[in-house]
């Protein structure tokens, strides 16, 4: 059998594979021009600079380019001609600005070649010059052709020359163009299925693929193959044509080397004293001069324990010209909790290696579908324990954030198979996790068993409480308010403020303080949005002190729609229209006079207009009324008074309607 399938893998390498066409469509933004090819599966390509532009070819294919239509949606600002090679393998791009073109893997079988404004992308990959002379494997390529006449651009060139057995040449142009010959169908769905069990297998590492063989009728200088051979079991570092090559991000940035990042190397299972004398040993050599190797190794091994800002320092005391440093630096910083977007990073999220881990930390808000999550939790994986303890949780919460919970959910499981018990960052950000999955009973127990072990994890415990309470509006003890407003209290450098300094003013509406809170909004700008939406849902009071006369343009429409339907329900149509952009009747002059005699409180002009809830109110509140008695008398009467006016303020809310 296994003769049988050497030879049958044999025959569809020899078979030479029907010309395929490859249908190039165009489309025109405001700041690039995208042109979009349609490949066949398990096609390589290869992209680069030529002398007036760029060349994009299939390596030992030649398909049909189909490429009459290119112009007919896109002006030639950018892309000022397309053709292809007179060979037929590379299809050349001729810029007609000063732009730059970067190609990416849109879907399996579709590339996107986007021709954007400006220079490239400091060392991208594909500004590296293409030899479209080596563009082609088999056949052999044909002689040149005469160019056409600089004022014409030639749409398409679909049908290449005959060969003749002596080697290519010109021919006269025949009448009607020669079509290749079509392949036997039996043999072509052979060549098909063997292709995709063998693109199958080595996808899962079972076999390694071999060399093909030259094609008949050329000269090669490389000894003859070897009968091809399976190897079972062995594994196989593969990608599809399609794929960005390994070592190049998708943004066209050259990935760092593994080893350079491989963070579990820098330490050992041995005592951290017993290393640290090892790690911090000869940092300087002759005339006091740093020595690189030292120092490479005592920051590789502060950045081992987690110790950024001791790696940083480090780098400032002894300061060395090495490769990584910049990467260091930003690990510095990552390890410590603190974003750099900016840094070596970035742009290197697609990446097939550790860089992705790294640069996903670095930039929180970093686009979800730029990650390669594959490579991350590969890398994750890969960390000591203490690491993964360290970056868990705050990666946990960015995909939370990006509303995906199942990668959320993969990070919290490598984290709850670590030995020993779960800390407390893991259980807040579990709990996050298990909020976003609708088990908020759950969450509410795990953070309660943090709160109730104090610890450094307790201000985060305290913010994650309020979160899981603001989703649904649930109300929180005062309590709460009170251990946040300590915290802030306490000294502390403006890392973690900003959270702390929200989740109080959003404590204090939670626990119906919303004067303390609107008073404590501006520590808290962030808050604004959430705070309005929770007085939308709170007191008649706290509506009628704080959103009459207030400025209802910066919030959303939701909000402003809730707020103007309570106003009007509590009888101020007129401050109702403000805040809505729905038409509200106004009221007659009578009306209006009346209004503005209860928004003055000046309850001696309230005319017999009035409603009767509102005159009888206030003529218990009027302060005119209160008799001249003597102290016993009158106490008397002002008990007896206040038991009339609440019955007269509920009468008053009595006859509104339910909010």
């Amino acid at each position: 059998m296994r003769h049988v399938i050497r030879l049958l893998f044999l025959i569809c390498l020899a078979t030479p594979a029907a010309a395929q066409t490859i249908r190039v469509t165009t489309g025109e933004h405001d700041t690039f021009t995208r042109l979009v090819l349609s490949l066949p599966q398990g096609a390589e390509w290869e992209f680069g600079t030529t002398d007036d532009g760029y060349a994009f070819r299939l390596p030992g294919r030649i398909p049909r380019w189909e490429i009459g239509s290119v112009f007919d949606r896109i002006p030639r600002d950018r892309l000022a001609s397309i053709t292809v090679d007179p060979d037929g393998s590379s299809l050349r791009l001729v810029l007609g600005c000063a732009c730059h073109a970067l190609p990416f893997e849109f879907r399996p079988g579709v590339i996107v070649i986007d021709l954007r404004d400006g220079q490239p992308p400091a060392g991208s990959a594909f500004e590296q010059r293409l030899d479209t002379a080596a563009s082609v494997v088999e056949p052999p390529p044909a002689a040149p052709r005469p160019r056409p006449r600089p004022t014409v651009a030639p749409a398409f060139d679909w049908v290449r020359l005959a060969l003749d057995e002596s080697g290519p040449a010109l021919s006269q142009a025949p009448s009607t163009p020669a079509l290749p010959s079509l392949p036997d169908p039996a043999m072509q769905a052979l060549q098909a299925e063997l292709l995709e069990g063998f693109a199958r297998a080595a996808s899962e590492g079972l076999i390694d693929p071999v060399t093909r063989p030259p094609a008949s009728g050329t000269q090669s200088t490389r000894p003859a193959p070897t009968a091809p051979t399976l190897r079972i079991g062995a594994s196989l570092d593969a990608r599809t044509g399609l794929s960005p090559p390994r070592g190049i991000a998708a943004s066209g940035a050259d990935c760092p080397a593994t080893d350079s990042l491989q963070l579990e190397d820098w330490g050992t299972s041995a005592p951290v004293s017993v290393q640290f004398a090892a790690a911090m040993a000869d940092l300087v050599g002759e005339f006091d001069q740093p020595t690189e190797e030292a120092v490479a190794r005592a920051v590789r091994f502060h950045l081992f324990l987690g110790f950024g800002a001791e790696a940083r320092a480090l780098l400032a005391a002894f300061p060395i010209d090495h490769p990584d440093r910049l990467y260091w630096l930003s690990l510095g910083r990552i390890l410590d909790g603190d974003p750099d977007p900016q840094g070596a990073f970035r742009g290197l999220a697609g990446c097939d290696g550790p860089a992705a881990l790294w640069a996903t930390l670095a930039d929180p808000t970093l686009p979800d579908r730029e990650v390669d999550k594959k490579a991350l939790l590969r890398t994750f994986s890969s960390l000591p324990a203490h690491l993964r303890r360290l970056v868990g949780p705050p990666l946990i919460d960015r995909f939370l954030q990006a509303d995906d919970s199942v990668t959320a959910s993969t990070l919290n499981d490598m984290l709850g198979r670590l030995p020993g018990p779960p800390d407390a960052r893991q259980q807040i950000a579990a709990a996050r996790l298990a909020d976003s999955l609708g088990s908020a009973p759950q969450a509410q127990t795990m953070l309660e068993e943090v709160l109730a072990d104090p610890g450094p994890a307790q201000a985060e415990a305290l913010v994650a409480l309020v979160d899981l309470h603001l989703a649904e509006a649930r109300p929180l003890p005062p309590t709460v308010a009170q251990s946040l407003e300590a915290f802030l209290s306490e000294p502390s450098d403006s890392t973690g403020i900003s959270p702390l300094a929200r989740a109080h003013v959003l404590s204090l509406a939670l626990s119906g303080q919303f004067d303390r809170a609107f008073a404590a909004l501006p520590a808290a700008p962030t808050a604004q949005g959430d705070l309005w939406s929770l007085l939308a849902k709170g007191p008649d009071e706290a509506i009628l002190l704080h959103a009459i006369g207030a400025d209802p343009t910066p919030f959303a429409e939701g909000i402003r729609t809730q707020i103007a339907e309570r106003l009007a329900a509590l009888g101020f149509p007129q401050e109702a229209a403000k805040w809505s952009a729905r038409p509200v009747l106004l009221p007659t002059e009578e009306g209006a006079a009346y209004r503005k005699a209860i928004l003055s409180r000046s309850w001696a002009e309230l005319g017999p207009e009035a409603p009767a809830p509102w005159q009888e109110l206030a003529g218990k509140i009027d302060p005119s009324e209160v008799a001249d008695s003597p102290p016993l008398a009158r106490g008397r009467s002002l008990a007896d008074e206040s038991a009339q006016t609440r019955a007269a303020v509920e009468a008053l809310l009595g006859s509104l309607p339910d909010p």
